[in-house]
């Protein structure tokens, strides 16, 4: 098990930053130059026909796709070359797309199938119709009591997989990998993406250098330690923090300084955004020290639920 280590003031400035440097360098690499031709119309394993490009990130493209042996409409996310090409990025990913297939959960986008087809590496998921958290922010914070709404689904997802029999951890919480169905205020959140997650119970999730999203990465992750439900429960908060306030708690003028934010720096949640007892909680779950935050999404759900009950008029 990797501990990792206290930051003090004494430790800051350049010995910090060559580290931080270090750990994305070996993490954040370009993209293999090798690329695989694919096109609306071109045929995944047999099996998926890619219909349209619906975008895509730093692990892959996501294609909305026809199952051509159910006949079902899919999201096939083709992952990079460069993790094709690599024999250890390569397993990972197929020992790890065996582990989301292993959640059934409402709230949680199923995955259908994964594997390869020469240098394609996919994963097929269902495909659902509505719209990501990030885009419904950005057109201003949801505030309270809606953003508890939200939460407490994207909290039942996580609690299935923490309390899995394998303890899974998806490592990149965040708006963009929740999709809202259906109308404001009514809304199923659905939590997809569990393409990083990691199963504590098969192996140490330490020691893998900063895997996720910098706007909302635990501490611990910045600092390569070894992780558990409380990193899940660490991006949450900031999502929370997110729909009350209508921006990220940390926003950094760059990767360096976004680092020394999550590891140093405590935000608060205005008091105009949501009621004191709910704003101290987000603001709890965020804590720099792990062992301060709810222990995992179950624990965190009951408390939710519980503000919901007591803080919405």
């Amino acid at each position: 098990m990797t501990n990792g280590r206290d930051i003090d003031d004494d430790e800051q400035g350049d010995d910090f930053e060559q580290e931080l440097r270090g750990l994305f360098a070996q993490h954040m690499r370009p993209a293999s130059m090798a690329t695989v031709k694919l096109r609306e119309g071109s045929v995944v394993s047999d099996r998926f026909e890619l219909l349209e490009r619906l975008g895509g990130g730093s692990m892959g493209m996501i294609w909305r796709a026809d199952d051509l042996d159910t006949g079902q409409t899919v999201a096939l996310k083709i992952m990079r070359p460069s993790i094709a090409a690599d024999p250890t990025l390569r397993h990972r990913f197929k020992r790890e797309a065996r582990h989301a297939a292993a959640l059934q959960h409402p709230n949680i986008v199923s995955v259908i199938d994964s594997g390869q087809d020469g240098g394609v590496l996919y994963l097929a998921m269902e495909y659902v119709q509505g719209e990501p958290l990030s885009d419904v922010i950005f057109r201003g914070a949801l505030g309270w009591p809606r953003a508890g709404e939200i939460g407490v689904q994207v909290l039942a997802a996580l609690r299935c997989a923490h309390r899995h029999s394998r303890c899974i951890i998806h490592r990149d919480i965040k708006p963009s990998n929740v999709f809202l169905v259906g109308e404001p205020g009514q809304e199923q959140a659905r939590v997809l993406d569990f393409g990083i997650a990691r199963g504590m119970m098969e192996e140490s999730l330490g020691t893998q250098g900063p895997i996720g999203s910098p706007l909302y990465m635990a501490p611990e992750i910045w600092l390569d330690q070894e992780l558990g439900p409380e990193a899940d429960v660490y991006s949450f908060g900031c999502t929370m923090y997110e729909m009350l306030v209508g921006r990220p708690p940390f926003e950094g003028g760059n990767i360096m300084i976004l680092g020394r934010q999550h590891l140093q720096e405590a935000p608060s949640v205005p008091q105009t955004s949501a009621p004191q007892p709910v704003a101290r909680w987000v603001e709890r779950c965020m804590a720099k020290d792990r062992s301060k935050r709810p222990a995992d999404a179950g624990v965190a759900l009951e408390e939710l639920s519980a503000l919901l009950k007591r803080e919405t008029p």
